[in-house]
């Protein structure tokens, strides 16, 4: 498991060091915090660490994390986690396999979690820091992860599922054959987009099926 230790810089250093250290064999890993307040409307991409203290972490993988800004949230993100603006994508290789592995989600995938990014939590004493480029994360350059196939007979197959008593609706565009578990990647009409194990995507499918568009 990741943790960061903040260490106040020195007076001859212009930067901040954060300092992973694992309790699962990882040597350790230096970042610099990039100073100054940071463009909230600008962090596409950007490298951060953000700190865990809820779900889908329990309280002993509780702490910070590295990861990529994405993308800004969606309306169906928003709409169901309210307070939100953005996406940070995680990739089992740079949190020691915690996350996206306790979500489910497991090998060289990665996985999406809608955050909230601002004045208001940023900062070493508070939830979230930018961080200078180090090796990748993946992101939009693909990185290593699993793409996925599209030739299963359930692409594009409809689905719907409710959130805060609204209907979404979408259809499967991937299929990731089984490694621990089979899964099928869809994505909602607003851009959403999130992965289903075989359970969820039967139920999902059935909901399309008696409430149609």
């Amino acid at each position: 498991m990741w943790r960061s230790v903040f260490h106040e810089p020195s007076r001859s250093s212009p930067r901040s060091l954060i300092t992973p250290t694992s309790s699962s064999g990882h040597p350790p890993h230096l970042y610099y915090i990039c100073q100054g307040p940071p463009e909230i409307d600008g962090l596409v991409s950007a490298e951060v660490l953000y700190k865990w203290t809820g779900a889908p972490l329990d309280m002993y993988h509780f702490g910070w994390y590295r990861g990529t800004v994405w993308a800004p949230a969606t309306n169906t993100q928003k709409t169901r986690h309210p307070g939100v603006n953005y996406e940070i994508e995680y990739f089992n290789k740079d949190t020691g396999n915690v996350l996206p592995a306790c979500d489910g989600v497991y090998g060289r995938r990665s996985a999406k979690y809608a955050v909230k990014l601002d004045m208001e939590n940023w900062g070493p004493d508070k939830q979230w820091v930018v961080i200078e480029p180090g090796e990748s994360t993946g992101g939009r350059s693909g990185g290593n992860q699993d793409e996925g196939v599209t030739s299963h007979e359930l692409m594009g197959a409809a689905v719907a599922k409710v959130f805060n008593e609204i209907v979404f609706y979408g259809k499967v565009i991937k299929y990731f054959p089984p490694t621990s578990q089979e899964l099928f990647q869809v994505r909602y009409i607003d851009g959403d987009e999130e992965e289903l194990d075989s359970e969820e995507l039967g139920c999902a499918m059935g909901l399309a099926r008696d409430h149609p568009q």
